[in-house]
């Protein structure tokens, strides 16, 4: 027993000094791909200020469509590395609470968005929307298109992209560096041309320019595409006149002249170095919990929704302002949580009923902030339970939101349910709206609204709300099983399962791979799993009955003799998060964001990171108040025998010394 303490306490010990290494931030990128990764501290810098064209993808790491577009992204920035002279292509991970700010100001709603950027603009400019096909060549002709259109007065390279009209002069270039110049003739369209004049540049000796057809009668050139090189005496030489893909060219020229990438990179180069720290670390090990409806999931996702989706929002208004009154509302009549969290949701909903036309994102960040108080707030941090995925890309909000929305629909039939004036479509109609004008993952907006569009048809009986959802829900696991964006640690199944609820099943045949469900049975199940009563507060445990939670806001007082980690530990964290919020409301900035300066915003951002290690440190190693107690004798314990090791060693060194003294004297 004292051993296995003595164990706990050592890994303990080890964990603090790893903390760290231990954090794991979302993202889709790596500092080894060709995107130059950017976040809030460098964007302005980079983007607004090198002299460069950009091509921005506004991203969202939880974003289903924006894990499937990270590499298609990942190949256009290597199919254009060549080019980076003259055009970079970055990416913003806009879930990123420290990248708010920004993306709003970018008017960045859904994701992922791509934006063009030309060189030298504004901090103010917010960029131009791509708005075609998301494929590798689409988005480099793409590009092409808006340099040729752009200002690049200062980026002489970029003259090489209009077609030569004489090879009069073709030998009379500036640069003395080019050995070789290479002129490529063309039948109709100018494009293969141009993309291999921006392949070549980072060949200094070589000058490659193109010529359309209509311009070369008096050169004898009878095929096209063709590659000729051009001697200083006026000679041509045939390179190629039998391809026609633009990788072949490519290769071919880099086997004739031996080419090896320029050393040196021109001076508006970004240096590869960008400031960004690769935080794809490791996660801890995945520990999967029993299948339940956790407080924590569902606080989760009203405080990421309110404080991360709508404050996205440059301006909330007409539709959308209509759908965040409809959400506030429904949550504060079916939301079984804390008392507290439900008095904030009120004054939510009574500062909106005063709201005119228009709400800046801005203003409604501030807002959110300002009406907190000890018995009306939400907490600062999202914390996932049933919905934590083994990566920090899976699962997480998008899970929680599914967990909300059947929270409400099975709780407001169990309140109301049997009353006359019950609508049965509410809680589906405000999910469908604020899905349609918040939800930050365009390609999950529109599913779900495929599924949503026969709710005002179908749904007509107070218990066909739940059942439509799970329809919804269980053809969207169907459909995305297998895919990229699935947790292979929880894979999408159709729910319930059969470890859940068997009676559930008619029989074991599937049927298209869907179940043969007992409907009736698979309602009764709905209504009982997601129960106010059947609310767990951690793993194993639920949470309080409904007259306890009714008078206190306090989850953890009912437990407080069980001595159990995960318990004390809901006290611990809403003390740590009225702190937090207070510190928040402090360091808030003109913008309604983080202010990124300052001592406040350093004692909040610290004050985070060890408020979130410390809880992962405790869930993580299953330890009680008496294994840390005993970690801390054991710290002062080593530290004081280091202490007097030390004292012992250097007062017998100095006797020594003084001794020798002695018998020289």
């Amino acid at each position: 027993m004292a051993g296995d303490v003595f164990d706990r306490s050592l890994a303990l010990f080890f964990i603090v000094l790893l903390c760290d290494a231990a954090g794991e931030k979302p993202t889709l990128f790596a500092d080894s791909d060709d995107v130059v990764i950017l976040d809030a501290t460098n964007f302005n810098q980079f983007v607004h200020g090198s002299g460069l064209f950009w091509m921005v993808d506004f991203y969202n790491s939880w974003c289903g469509h924006c894990i499937h577009f990270a590499p298609v992204w990942k190949a256009f920035a290597t199919d254009v590395k060549n080019w980076k002279s003259v055009v970079r292509i970055g990416a913003i991970d806009c879930s990123n609470d420290d990248n708010l700010v920004l993306c709003r100001n970018h008017a960045i709603q859904y994701y992922p968005t791509v934006m063009y950027f030309p060189p030298k603009t504004p901090d103010t400019y917010v960029g131009e929307i791509f708005r075609k096909r998301r494929e590798v060549d689409v988005l480099r002709h793409s590009l092409l298109e808006y340099m040729l259109q752009g200002n690049s007065s200062h980026l002489p390279q970029l003259e090489r992209l209009q077609p030569l009209k004489s090879l009069e002069h073709i030998w009379q270039p500036s640069n003395t560096d080019i050995k070789h110049v290479v002129v490529m003739f063309l039948s109709d369209s100018p494009i293969l041309g141009q993309e291999l004049v921006m392949d070549m540049l980072p060949y200094k000796e070589i000058l490659l320019r193109y010529m359309m057809k209509k311009d070369v009668a008096d050169y004898g050139i009878k095929v096209f595409p063709s590659l000729y090189l051009i001697e200083k005496g006026g000679r041509f030489v045939n390179l190629a006149s039998n391809i026609t893909e633009r990788e072949q060219f490519l290769e071919l020229l880099k086997q004739r002249f031996s080419l090896t990438a320029s050393s040196s990179a021109p001076n508006n180069v970004i240096a590869q170095d960008t400031g960004h720290k690769d935080q794809s670390t490791t996660p801890p090990p995945y520990q999967q919990v029993p299948e339940a409806v956790y407080e924590e999931d569902l606080v989760s996702a009203v405080t990421y929704s309110l404080t991360h989706e709508v404050a996205a929002i440059k301006g909330i208004e007409g539709d959308n302002l209509q759908a965040l009154k409809q959400y506030i509302q429904v949550l504060v009549k079916y939301l079984p949580v804390a008392d507290n969290i439900i008095n904030y949701l009120k004054k939510v909903d009574n500062w909106l009923s005063d709201a005119h036309t228009s709400i800046e994102g801005s203003l409604w960040l501030k807002t959110l902030n300002s009406i907190q108080d000890s018995a009306s707030y939400i907490p600062f941090n999202t914390t996932y339970i049933g919905c934590h995925g083994s990566s920090s890309r899976f699962r997480g909000y998008p899970c929680s939101m599914w967990v909300l929305f059947h929270e409400l629909t099975v709780n407001s039939v169990l309140q109301h349910g049997n009353e006359e004036s019950f609508d049965p479509q509410e809680v589906l109609l405000a999910m469908r709206a604020y899905i349609t004008s918040f939800f930050g993952c365009r390609e999950c907006s529109v599913n779900f609204n495929k599924g949503a569009r026969y709710i005002e048809e179908r749904v007509r009986r107070p218990d066909d709300g739940i059942l439509y959802l799970w329809i919804m829900h269980n053809r969207a696991n169907y459909r995305l099983h297998g895919d990229i964006t699935e947790d292979p640690s929880h894979p999408k199944i159709q729910f319930p399962g059969q470890d859940l609820c068997s009676e559930c099943y008619v029989d074991d045949e599937l049927k298209n791979g869907k179940p043969n469900w007992d409907e009736a049975k698979v309602l009764a199940f709905l209504k009982k799993f997601y129960s106010r009563e059947n609310i767990h507060t951690k793993p194993g445990g639920k949470s309080e009955d409904n007259d306890s939670k009714k008078q206190t806001g306090d989850l953890s007082k009912k437990f407080i003799e069980e001595d159990d980690w995960s318990i004390n530990l809901v006290r611990r964290r809403e003390d740590s998060s009225r702190h937090l919020q207070d510190i928040q409301m402090e360091s808030m900035d003109d913008d309604g964001g983080p202010a990124y300066h300052g001592e406040k915003f350093t004692k909040l951002r610290r004050h985070e990171r060890d408020t979130r290690f410390s809880r992962k440190v405790v869930a993580s190693t299953d330890l009680t108040g008496l294994d840390l107690s005993i970690c801390v004798i054991f710290y002062i314990i080593s530290t004081g025998f280091i202490l007097g090791a030390y004292f012992y060693f250097a007062i017998r060194r100095k006797m020594k010394i003084s001794a020798c003294c002695n018998e020289l004297v």
